[in-house]
């Protein structure tokens, strides 16, 4: 009877560690894949860049003449496109 209990016992503990192994590695793995939370990138379309306040008349008209109608962009392909503007304008 001795040797059934500390059969079940042993078998037991080997089952704990088994347990704790696969939690430790599922737990290892979650933190590896995890991937740190980005903030998403503002779009706006060529209305909303023209009437931002934050740019001054001028800039404002460089998006109008720049930017298609209905397209949305982010703020550095915006000014790009500005930027590819004048470059033409002025070759």
């Amino acid at each position: 009877m001795a040797d059934t209990k500390s059969k079940n016992d042993d078998q037991s503990k080997s089952t704990d560690n088994t347990v704790a192994k696969s939690e430790s590695s599922k737990l290892a793995n979650s933190t590896k894949d995890e991937v740190a939370p980005t903030v998403p990138v503002m779009k706006y379309t060529k209305r909303q860049f023209v009437s931002l306040s934050s740019f001054p008349g001028p800039k404002r008209d460089l998006f109008q003449i720049s930017l298609e109608d209905g397209k949305e962009y982010t703020l550095e392909e915006a000014n790009a496109a500005v930027a590819a503007v004048i470059e033409r304008m002025w070759m």
